[in-house]
């Protein structure tokens, strides 16, 4: 875990990072106004081999963002 900063921000990466691929997801929740939270998350590719994943994988992290996003925000809404 890189950040923790609770309940706003939230970070962690590999547990061995390394000169070919060091990742690093980032969550962070924030105040939109009107009782509304705005939730954010995204993931950085460093390395070597950081081109070869955002070439061949982006697409599917980016649906299994779009999937959790989906499901959290179906999830606080039952609870209000």
């Amino acid at each position: 875990i890189t950040i923790i900063d609770p309940p706003y921000r939230l970070a962690w990466r590999m547990a061995n990072p390394s000169i070919w691929l060091s990742p690093v997801r980032y969550q962070i929740l924030t105040d939109a106004g009107n009782g509304c939270t705005r939730y954010q998350t995204w993931e950085t590719f460093t390395g070597i081999l950081a081109p070869v994943i955002r070439w061949t994988v982006l697409s599917s992290v980016q649906r299994g963002f779009d999937d959790m996003a989906e499901a959290l925000k179906i999830r606080a809404e039952s609870l209000t």
